[in-house]
């Protein structure tokens, strides 16, 4: 895997097309400060491999925002042969856990149910899985994209795992303690993200982004030890149900694409 893990290489300027043209002051912030790697050339984006594996890969979520629709047509015209994996999750609980990563990153001042059911919201449109999948569905066969819902991820770990590892080609028997971690929960994100913040800032700043990924891994267990789930917002019964409203019709959408039975959501 690349290092970094997000290369965000087929991101170029950031459009404002459809809905997105009456985006909020805040999610414009957001929207032009987003990774503009496609300039850089296919030498930058190669730089970041082991030449010699004979598989590499990278994660890059911003493939998938609504502002970057354009990202699977360029990976079509370098990589055309890639094999893509989608990991998509409830749409209710994508939607809080975007809105405190940017919260967190001091881009979001609003509350959560206003931020939320914005119909011309980045949180909404990201979460629309089927309509942030259909250019791929556009520029890559079916049988190089796969589907991987977050609740099997975590219910049935390594037989999820050895499925995505059989649609890469690599050994699916392969197993490590390392793969039964479980990072990035959404209540740990604002303690997680004011140690960063903090780390960023202080004199090891600099050598961060170079730490052994072990001692990440200490540094994060420290940041949320004992923070529970008490700081996860809930989302209120009008909110939900406004959501539910405005997603519905894609998860149908995607349920007919994928043949997904996505039976753990709630719409």
């Amino acid at each position: 895997m690349s290092a970094p893990k997000e290369l965000n290489f087929f991101c170029a300027d950031p459009e404002l097309g459809g809905s997105l043209s009456d985006a909020a002051p805040s999610e414009r912030s957001i929207i032009r400060n987003t990774n503009r790697n496609w300039a850089r050339g296919i030498d930058w984006y190669a730089s970041h491999f082991d030449a010699e594996a004979p598989k590499r890969g990278e994660a890059s979520p911003n493939y998938t925002a609504p502002y970057h629709p354009r990202a699977a047509e360029r990976m079509a015209s370098v990589i055309p042969d890639a094999h893509l994996i989608f990991l998509v999750r409830d749409p209710l609980d994508q939607v809080v856990s975007q809105y405190l990563h940017f919260r967190d990153g001091g881009n979001e001042p609003r509350k959560l149910s206003d931020a939320l059911v914005d119909p011309h919201g980045i949180y909404l449109e990201r979460a629309r899985y089927h309509a942030r999948l259909q250019p791929y569905l556009d520029h890559f066969p079916a049988e190089q994209i796969k589907v991987v819902p977050q609740e099997e991820l975590r219910a049935n770990r390594r037989d999820t795992l050895a499925a995505v590892f059989r649609f890469a080609g690599v050994d699916d028997a392969f197993w490590s303690p390392r793969l039964e971690r479980e990072r990035h929960a959404s209540h740990h994100k604002g303690r997680r993200s004011r140690l960063l913040r903090r780390l960023q800032n202080s004199r090891l700043g600099g050598v961060g982004h170079r730490l052994p990924q072990e001692a990440k891994w200490y540094l994060e267990r420290l940041a949320t030890a004992g923070s529970g789930s008490s700081g996860l917002p809930s989302l209120d019964e009008d909110t939900s149900s406004r959501i539910v409203d405005a997603l519905e019709d894609d998860v149908a959408q995607l349920r007919k694409a994928t043949g997904l039975a996505l039976s753990e959501w709630r719409l």
